[in-house]
């Protein structure tokens, strides 16, 4: 299997860190907006809370987003139905495919059974995984979830 309990874990500490450093920045923040009304000078509060609207976009959208998805994404596959294919390797695609805001190597693979005419399967490797390291005609045990690789295995 790719994916481990730590994968998991490791993501979710992530993303506790990073709510952690908004909660942070947020304190920060209304504390110089309550005593800038304290003392009643507004346009520091207004420049602050301009200030903090852009850090929070900036942060969460660069950092934010994708540290949530592939925690969505490894808590949906642990619990998601699994599919096992067997085949042979057609292609590996190393420029980097972005599916559901994450990133992905692709996998070209022929399912055995199918027929020749029939296309080849597209399945997505997690580029956090490293690099696949399986040669053309390699033949593979693979678990699926859609068309993520959950698992793999030589065959």
């Amino acid at each position: 299997m790719l994916y481990n309990n730590e994968d998991y874990l490791e993501v979710k500490l992530a993303r506790r860190k990073i709510l952690l450093q908004l909660l942070a920045a947020t304190i920060i923040f209304i504390a110089v907006i309550v005593v800038c009304s304290i003392i009643r000078v507004s346009w520091p509060g207004y420049a602050i809370a301009v200030i903090w609207g852009i850090f929070v976009i900036f942060i969460w959208g660069m950092r934010g987003t994708r540290i949530r998805k592939y925690y969505h994404f490894l808590r949906d596959i642990s619990r998601g139905l699994e599919n096992n294919i067997k085949g042979a390797v057609e292609d590996i695609d190393l420029s980097v495919s972005v599916k559901d805001m994450l990133d992905y190597y692709t996998i070209i693979l022929r399912e055995d059974g199918s027929a020749s005419d029939s296309p080849a399967r597209k399945l997505y490797y997690d580029i956090s995984k490293g690099i696949p390291q399986y040669p053309k005609g390699t033949r593979l045990a693979v678990s699926l979830f859609g068309n993520y690789i959950k698992g793999i295995e030589i065959i």
